[in-house]
């Protein structure tokens, strides 16, 4: 008799499953990014077999539109190996749109000219993550900038694991390659000390490759 309830319940289970979530149900990729939740293993194969096609060809490589989820913490070695983008890469791409007057350092006018520029109205409302305020507390120093030595003392909070650095590829890289996007320089608020300009110019001569290339 128990043996006969846990099978019904578990064909009431499986005939409950909500279809909606599959992505042949979603309208277009900004609403499966802003309202949909991503998909388990269990609930990609239930979501018929081309799902369950696409879910084998993109998650074993970790690619953007079926990512990683581990939001709150760094990366492992073995998820950076495994990861489409390295954070050294996304790095680079900072650099390049987010420093338009090149004295490299990255403000947070110029963070938000950025993202003025790139994101959709819905995206720039529900993308908590590309808030200009939220990526100067993770990435910048108390000084108000973030400067090179920002990006390698604050590993733990910014682009700090493969989420983060996909994120930053879909929704800015992705888009400033294909725009051939040049931003103009735009003043910055924050007050630059001598060291910190000084910091900024060495790591314009350091990074010239990177900035030669604009």
């Amino acid at each position: 008799m128990l043996f006969l309830v846990l099978l019904l319940f578990c064909l009431y289970a499986s005939a409950a499953f909500d279809y909606s979530i599959c992505p042949s149900k979603r309208q277009n990729e900004t609403e499966r990014t802003l309202t949909q939740r991503r998909l388990t293993v269990k609930e990609w194969k239930k979501c018929g077999p081309t799902a369950a096609s696409e879910f084998d060809e993109t998650n074993s490589t970790l690619s953007q539109r079926k990512r990683i989820s581990v939001p709150l913490r760094p990366s492992t070695p073995a998820e950076w190996a495994a990861c489409p983008h390295q954070r050294v890469d996304g790095i680079k791409y900072a650099i390049k749109y987010c420093d338009p007057d090149k004295d490299g350092l990255i403000c947070w006018e110029e963070v938000a000219q950025a993202k003025n520029d790139l994101l959709s109205t819905s995206e720039k409302v529900f993308l908590l993550f590309a808030a200009p305020e939220l990526i100067m507390k993770h990435c910048a120093g108390e000084d108000g900038y973030i400067s090179q030595k920002d990006f390698e003392t604050r590993r733990d909070t910014c682009l700090r694991n493969c989420e983060s650095v996909l994120n930053f590829y879909e929704y800015f890289v992705d888009r400033a390659v294909e725009k051939n996007y040049h931003p103009k320089p735009i003043r910055c608020s924050a007050k630059k000390t001598p060291e910190l300009i000084e910091e900024g110019r060495k790591a314009v001569i350091a990074l010239k490759d990177i900035y030669t290339q604009q």
